[in-house]
């Protein structure tokens, strides 16, 4: 299930995820949530949001107890995987995040680096693809970040 919390960036998650499955939900709604299996937080904008967005909307404590009461996986991208943490600092203010990967979400620093920094990396993997199948795969990603999350655990 893709959870929908008005952050945006969802259209080409469902596409994706359409070609290999039909079964792809995308909704609020607490009984979908309910029978979930798996669950996927896309999002773009500011972590505060997007938390407040969960708490309006009722979600915030069901993808928790889905996640540690229920060990539904959660995969989160981009801001999905941000407020996966403990706390996030955007926009002057610590907020309280998901908890699922322990740690914080900070801004980078202007310097080494601009803002935002654009970088282009190379993976070589074996993945085990959310919804299908394991395949092992070259990946090249060009990242466009402003953050870092700093784990407090290597333990994920």
């Amino acid at each position: 299930m893709v959870i929908d919390y008005n952050t945006g960036n969802v259209d080409s998650v469902i596409k994706a995820l359409k070609l290999f499955s039909k079964d792809v939900k995308f909704s609020s709604s607490r009984k979908d949530l309910d029978q979930a299996y798996k669950i996927i937080l896309p999002g773009q904008g500011s972590y505060d949001h997007a938390i407040n967005e969960l708490k309006r909307k009722n979600l915030f404590e069901i993808i928790k107890k889905k996640h540690f009461s229920e060990n539904i996986p959660i995969m989160g991208i981009c801001l999905g995987m941000q407020i996966l943490s403990t706390y996030g600092y955007e926009n002057h203010q610590k907020t309280e995040g998901l908890n699922i990967i322990p740690g914080e979400v900070i801004k980078m620093e202007q310097s080494p680096n601009s803002l935002p920094h654009i970088a282009g990396m190379k993976y070589f993997l074996k993945i085990r693809i959310f919804y299908l199948k394991t395949y092992k795969t070259t990946l090249i990603f060009t990242l466009y970040i402003a953050i870092n999350l700093y784990p407090t655990t290597k333990k994920i």
